[in-house]
């Protein structure tokens, strides 16, 4: 029971952390394509490196978006099967569905490290970022949802009348 209860405030701490990323990485992004938008009326061109460094942001937020909005339950969800099965079932097919997402979690992981190392010699046109930065999204993502699936599949397992409302579907 520590150890779901550790698990459960480090994905807490990782979920603080991404939507922090996430919030600042977005600022940034604001500003770059403002700047843009200023430049290109200014001097009748846009510094090229803008485009590039919104299009990097935008990958990480994507990532790192979709690993903080996970253990809230604010993902897409299918709820027409919750409000089929039975409440008893509820339980297990959400430690199921985090499962599924657990192993997509650790597929990215190592197809994201295989991919780094395949691209980090490589760099980007403009701004010379080795690519294997910009793909290490990939992993490091796939690593936090690791962390958010053990926790949310052990949480339902383990808490008494877990099974979650139709109507709520809570990380599922």
């Amino acid at each position: 029971m520590i150890f779901v209860r550790w698990l459960a405030a480090s994905s807490e701490v990782l979920r603080r952390a991404t939507s922090a990323f996430c919030l600042v990485a977005m600022s940034v992004v604001v500003c770059d394509v403002l700047f843009a938008i200023v430049a290109r009326a200014v001097m009748r061109q846009p510094p090229v490196w803008t485009e590039e460094l919104a299009r990097y942001l935008f990958v990480w937020v994507t990532f790192l978006g979709a690993t903080a909005i996970y253990p809230t339950g604010e993902n897409i969800v299918v709820d027409l099967i919750l409000r089929i099965v039975p409440p008893r079932a509820i339980r297990y097919l959400s430690v199921f569905a985090h499962v599924v997402v657990g192993v997509t979690a650790i597929f990215m992981v190592t197809q994201g490290i295989a991919i780094i190392e395949r691209t980090m010699a490589q760099r980007s046109s403009v701004m010379q970022v080795p690519f294997g930065l910009i793909y290490s999204a990939i992993p490091i993502s796939g690593a936090i949802l690791i962390v958010h699936t053990t926790s949310a599949s052990l949480r339902a397992l383990t808490t008494a009348g877990a099974a979650m409302e139709p109507d709520q579907p809570q990380g599922w």
